[in-house]
This record gives C-alpha cells, sequence and structure tokens, in this order.
C-alpha cells in the first residue's frame, strides 16, 4: 500500500514536502540555541499571541476560503477569494476597535509586562494570516505545489532568522514575535505581488450570490474550525491564565516540538489528498483507495518517531533545549499519544468536507473544544498541570479515533 513514487499524487506531496522540510528544519534545528536566550515566559507569550491570532483567523473570513477549491468554474473560485478578502480586511479594523475599546481588561489575559503592546499587532497579524490562507487555496487549486513549497521556505527563513538576530541582540521581549510576523509578513508581499494580477477584479454585485451558494462553510465550517482550533490553542491561552506563563511556554515548546512532523509532512499530504480525494470522487463516485494509503503510509511513517517520544521524552528534551525545560520532557510523554494520531488522521479530516458532512464536523470540534477546556479546568481545580494535560492527550486520542472511524466511512 506504499506510495507509488512515480504517481502525480506522491510528486505532488514530496514537492510540499521539499520546502516544507527546510521551513520546519531551519525553526526546529535553532530551538535548542533559541531556548538559550528566550525561556518558558517569553515562550508562553509567543504561544499566546499564536493562540488568539488563530482563533480570529478562523472568524475573519467565515470559512470562504476554504470554500476556494470546491467551485468547478474558476471565476466563481476567484470571487470567492475576493469575498474572503474582504471580509478579513474589515474584520481585523472590527478588531482593532475593540481592543482599543476594551484595553484594560485584555491586558490582565497575560502576566507579561509588554503585553499591552503584543495586543495592538493583532489586527495586523490576523490580516497577513488571513489573506495567506485564501492566497494558498488559489495556488493549490492551481495545483502550483511548487510555490506552495516555496511559500513555507520564505516564511521559515524569515522566522527563523529574525528570532535568532533578536535572540544575539539581547531583545528578548518582541524577538520572537517580530520573527514570526517577519516570516508571514514576507510570503504575504511575495504573493499579492505574483498572482494579485492572475485573479479576476472584485465583483461586488456577485459577492451576494456566491456568499449564499457557499453558505454552508459559515454555518458549518465556521464554527468547526473555531471549535477545533481552540481545541489546540486554548491550552496554551488559558494555561497561561489559570496557572503561569511559564507552564504555558513549557506546553508551548511541546506543541512546537511534537507538531513538527505533522507540519512537515501531514500539512502536504493534506493539501494534495484534499484535491485527489475530490477528483476521485467527481470521477469515481469514492475516493477510499487513496484514503486507506494515505492512512496506512502515515501511521508507517509516524508510529517509531512517537515512541521515542513516548519513551525517552525526558531525557531528550533536557538535552536538547537544556535543564531549564526538563517539565517539557515530561508533558512530551504524556502527549505523545495524542500527536501521533493527530499526525495520522488529522490530514484525512477534509473527507467531512469532501463529503459534505459538514454538520457531523461541527458537533465533533464543539464536543472535543469542551473536553480540552474541561481538562484545563478540571487540572486547576486540583492544582495539577500534569492532570489537565493527561486529560488533554486522553480526550484528544479518543476525539481522533472516532473520527477516523468516521472518516474512513465516508470515503467509501
Amino acid at each position: 500500500m506504499g506510495f507509488n513514487l512515480k504517481s502525480e499524487y506522491a510528486k505532488n506531496i514530496f514537492t510540499l514536502m521539499s520546502g516544507t522540510a527546510i521551513a520546519q528544519a531551519l525553526p526546529i534545528v535553532t530551538t535548542p540555541i533559541l531556548t538559550r536566550y528566550y525561556g518558558p515566559i517569553e515562550f508562553g507569550m509567543l504561544g499566546m499571541f499564536i493562540g488568539i491570532v488563530s482563533l480570529l483567523v478562523v472568524i475573519s473570513t467565515f470559512k470562504y476560503d476554504v470554500a476556494i477549491i470546491q467551485p468547478k468554474d474558476d471565476s466563481i473560485a476567484e470571487q470567492l477569494f475576493n469575498l474572503s478578502f474582504c471580509l478579513s480586511s474589515l474584520f481585523s479594523v472590527l478588531i482593532l476597535i475593540l481592543i482599543n475599546f476594551n484595553m484594560e481588561y485584555l491586558k490582565t489575559l497575560n502576566d507579561h509586562e509588554n503585553f499591552k503592546y503584543f495586543l495592538y499587532l493583532i489586527p495586523f497579524t490576523v490580516f497577513i494570516l488571513s489573506a495567506n490562507s485564501s492566497l494558498t487555496f488559489i495556488i493549490n487549486r492551481r495545483k502550483n505545489y511548487k510555490q506552495m513549497s516555496m511559500n513555507k521556505v520564505i516564511q521559515g527563513a524569515g522566522i527563523t532568522l529574525v528570532s535568532l538576530t533578536f535572540g544575539l541582540l539581547d531583545f528578548t521581549s518582541f524577538g520572537l514575535l517580530i520573527g514570526f510576523l517577519t516570516g508571514h509578513t514576507t510570503v504575504f508581499f511575495y504573493l499579492m505581488y505574483k498572482y494579485w494580477n492572475t485573479i479576476a477584479k472584485i465583483d461586488f454585485t456577485s459577492f451576494h450570490s456566491i456568499a449564499y451558494k457557499y453558505k454552508s462553510y459559515p454555518m458549518f465550517a465556521l464554527p468547526s474550525g473555531l471549535s477545533n482550533t481552540a481545541a489546540t490553542q486554548m491550552p496554551v491561552i488559558l494555561l497561561a491564565k489559570v496557572f503561569n506563563s511559564s507552564i504555558s511556554g513549557y506546553y508551548y515548546l511541546v506543541e512546537r516540538v511534537l507538531s513538527a512532523p505533522i507540519t512537515f509532512l501531514g500539512s502536504s499530504v493534506s493539501s494534495v489528498f484534499r484535491q485527489k480525494a475530490q477528483e476521485d470522487k467527481h470521477v469515481l463516485g469514492n475516493y477510499n483507495t487513496i484514503f486507506k494509503k494515505t492512512f496506512i503510509n502515515l501511521v508507517f511513517i509516524g508510529l517509531p518517531i512517537f515512541i521515542i517520544i513516548g519513551i525517552f521524552g525526558q531525557q531528550i528534551f533536557t538535552l536538547v533545549f537544556g535543564d531549564e525545560w526538563v517539565s517539557t520532557g515530561l508533558y512530551a510523554q504524556i502527549l505523545a499519544p495524542l500527536f501521533f494520531l493527530k499526525f495520522s488522521i488529522s490530514p484525512l479530516m477534509s473527507s467531512l468536507y469532501i463529503s459534505n458532512k459538514l454538520n457531523v464536523d461541527v458537533i465533533g470540534q464543539i464536543v472535543y473544544a469542551v473536553l480540552i477546556i474541561s481538562s484545563i479546568y478540571i487540572g486547576y481545580v486540583f492544582n495539577d498541570i500534569i492532570l489537565s494535560i493527561t486529560l488533554i492527550s486522553f480526550f484528544g486520542s479518543i476525539f481522533y479515533l472516532f473520527f477516523l472511524y468516521l472518516t474512513y466511512n465516508y470515503s467509501k
């Protein structure tokens, strides 16, 4: 059931992986250096910022960006892009207004002395990430996987170089955040320069009919995406509030490292799988073959990695990142089963979009988010961070196994 290396499907995955490998290798290889300059508080601050932004990005386009790959007609897809772009622009302005009027409350969410300055960067970051998402779906629709690969290289290089530079200059309060912004903003300007003129001009008169035709995306994909992102990002956000920034930083580093295989291979597989599965569904009426082949290969690749982390996590993290980060090794061991299942199953979750089961997705994601938030609350009540992390791993694993069963049946 292995990948046929000569098939278009495998070539597209490896094209994306080549860029992702470089983009992920840079931050991961330099993380042991960064942990010598930046402490858990700085990593926790970055994690919280990314968490807040990620939640808002889901809302900003009302998920019409996800619909870009769906229409057979390119002109409709390009107006979906324009609709997404306009919505994210308006939403970012609204965020800025709300932040300005609620600053006194918002700045209490984190104990970092410069947190209020971070808040003002949120609207700009939300717009940049939303626009990049819409542009990426246009590129994915056109099967320009080399461009998608190049985007990841540019982004990873920008983040890494700037973060290291500010660390060397001992400007650690904002260094990680400025690195994050630099990488994503560079990709945005590059893509806008290269692709803006290839997309049809905005036709405001078409927005109403297009928005109505694809209304299932804001109705189902939006709450589903928001719930899924909340389940992923809320631990970093809430741990800073209910425990402290250092614990949030430990958790964020674990998530950053364990997500590397997912980002390296999983996201590349997801993009190509979705396009290929959609194609198979149109031609064959099902996409069961490509589903099984993809899942088996992901399990084969991911299992050894996460077994090693599950057994030797503490020793590995202490050796690589320094004695200050010893707690992250224990967190990694507990979370290894969850991240293995996430690596193997999350690239296949787009089956719910392909099979028009968005209503099932939204219910499952909401339940998952509630369970993850409840896990943190239970740990808070008992003042036990290990209990919270254990419950997060357990409930997350159950969630992914249940959705594996569902998506496999839908692929038939």
